[in-house]
């Protein structure tokens, strides 16, 4: 079996905001083989369009966001973002 083109394991995203934190995203978890496609289905709100922003890495500044993304070839990346944007990334061998 090919290595995924991208996995996606424990995927959560919180937008914190003045009345409280936005839970958009929890535990989310997907591989997606060489040439397969996904389709993320899903009610208005649910996450979809967080989900996708944030497998690669273009969510707004202020979105938290932690999980871990394996694309391609590429060793797996633990994600988390600080609330001030900055991304930090710790990555396994």
């Amino acid at each position: 079996m090919p290595e995924p083109a991208l996995q996606v394991e424990r995927l959560e995203v919180d937008f914190p905001t003045k009345d409280g934190v936005v839970h958009a995203v929890r535990g989310v978890d997907f591989s997606i083989a060489p040439g397969e496609v996904l389709g993320i289905v899903g009610e208005s709100g649910s996450g979809k369009s967080v989900t996708a922003l944030a497998s690669m890495g273009l969510l707004p500044k202020g979105a938290q966001v932690q999980g871990a993304i394996r694309a391609g070839a590429m060793k797996k990346v633990q994600v988390r973002f600080e609330m001030r944007g900055d991304a930090r990334e710790d990555r396994s061998d």
